[in-house]
């Protein structure tokens, strides 16, 4: 069964003015009528994590449709199925979200769609689809809404911003729930904010766990690796608050999940970096070079069919299961400490690791600091609504820090892999090729050196501050 898919930018209008954009659009070129049903949960889960579910019914004809995030535009991942069930190709993607959860209808729209073609210097850039949405209370309309979907046609991208930006000065709003954090949680007890951030932190892994099992872009999985590291981090900055009986196996677990995901993750980002280094080779150097691609192109997807097996495991299940919505909250390990002096505690360990750093300091020690300065960076977030902010400033400035450190990590590794990759082909021209993409990474990775002493002395400026 084929699942296809589309991405297009979504813009609701918030003022009957908006209409009066589309006149320039010219005449439409297809209209349609169609009712929508929104389905979810009883628990309301699809609402929770920022996905959407829907049977449209067009012509008499059940399409079923999937919207996932995707960067500030909706991805819909659609396919044909019966009336009273999703589809196995969109059942697929969402059994990490669901598991065991039936789905059933939750609201009825009807759709009135007209779809115009958008033109910038006489070349269409953009396909624009107004809907006039009736919302139905059974069998009558509650109330009506319009938006606009925007979707490119060929690679003007550019022209497409435009656009958008456009019909958001005539009174448009582009909203797409992939960006909410929630409210701050100011003042509150830090048990309580402990279960704030792992709650936040589920949420995107089910946001972007579809995304990942479909694999058409890589920005869902390293948002879900993202947040399997902040939750693991965020229990490791609470140990002294948490049961370790409860904490340390979910931590383990996590662990063993951000793993899966990191295999498939570093690879994508060496694979796309590779990419454009190569594309300044001459056309002799790229094509040798392009067996260290093939070789690692393998590599990926020996890693993303391991990682596909761990999201199908009952392992994975029991770990979100662990981390779910209805979870009770975090067991108290007897203990005064606060969330503030966690933070400060992370930030010491750190100051002591960046204290011996120089120009001789191995690609070892400069990782090290890097993970220390990870654990700082998401022990500040855990404190940073009781403390403020100079605690905001010092996630900022480890941030920074943190994705320097990145780049050389990421310079020492592409340059071992080249290597390897490089010996195992045993050919003249891929080891000449080879050389000149090392010799690439070896300036990379220098040039992040030299950055390092001026990056830390803004974090421990900002961390004194802070903390003390």
């Amino acid at each position: 069964m084929t699942v296809e898919e589309r991405v297009a930018r979504r813009v609701f209008l918030d003022a009957p003015a908006g209409f009066v954009a589309l006149e320039s659009f010219g005449e439409p070129v297809d209209e349609r009528v169609f009712t929508t049903t929104l389905v979810d949960a009883e628990d309301r889960i699809l609402r929770w994590t920022g996905l959407s579910l829907t049977r449209r019914l067009e012509n008499g004809k059940s399409i079923w449709e999937l919207e996932l995030p995707a960067n500030g535009r909706i991805r819909t991942v659609s396919d044909a199925g019966e009336p009273s069930r999703p589809p196995q190709g969109l059942s697929d993607l969402l059994v990490g979200v669901l598991r065991d959860r039936p789905v059933g209808p939750v609201a009825t729209h009807r759709t009135r769609r007209s779809t115009r073609r958008a033109t910038e210097n006489g070349h269409d850039v953009a396909l624009v689809a107004l809907d006039s949405v009736a919302v139905m209370d059974g069998r009558k309309v509650a109330f009506k809404l319009s938006r606009i979907d925007v979707g490119l046609i060929g690679d003007e991208r550019g022209a497409e911003l435009r656009l958008v930006k456009a019909l958001e000065k005539g009174g448009a709003s582009g909203r797409h729930g992939d960006e909410a954090e929630g409210p701050k949680a100011a003042g509150t007890p830090p048990l309580a904010q402990i279960r704030v951030m792992l709650g936040r932190q589920l949420r995107e892994i089910l946001r972007h766990d579809p995304g990942t099992r479909l694999g058409s872009d890589p920005e869902d999985l390293h948002r879900m690796r993202v947040a399997t590291r902040r939750a693991r981090a965020v229990l490791r900055a609470g140990r002294p608050l948490l049961d370790p009986t409860w904490s340390e196996p979910l931590r383990e677990e996590l662990g063993w999940l951000g793993s899966a995901l990191g295999q498939v993750r570093d690879l994508d980002v060496l694979l796309a970096h590779l990419d454009a280094q190569m594309g300044e080779l001459d056309n002799e150097e790229r094509f040798a070079a392009k067996r260290i691609g093939q070789g690692l192109d393998q590599e990926r997807a020996e890693a993303r069919g391991a990682l596909l097996e761990a999201l199908e495991s009952e392992r994975y299940v029991a770990l979100l299961d662990s981390l779910g919505v209805a979870a009770p909250p975090p067991p108290q390990k007897p203990s005064e400490a606060e969330l503030a002096a966690l933070a400060k505690a992370e930030f010491k360990s750190l100051k002591k690791a960046a204290r011996d750093l120089g120009p001789e300091s191995s690609d070892k020690d400069l990782h090290r600091v890097r993970v220390k300065a990870k654990r700082a960076r998401y022990a500040a977030e855990l404190a940073a609504p009781s403390v403020g902010k100079r605690a905001e400033e010092f996630v900022r400035s480890a941030k920074r820090f943190q994705d320097l450190l990145g780049e050389h990590q990421d310079a020492v590794v592409a340059e071992d892999k080249i290597r390897e990759l490089a010996m195992a082909a045993r050919a003249t021209k891929v080891a000449f090729a080879a050389g000149r993409l090392v010799e690439r990474e070896r300036a990379r990775r220098n040039s992040a050196r030299a950055e390092v002493p001026g990056a830390w002395s803004k974090l421990e400026r900002s961390g004194r501050r802070a903390w003390g």
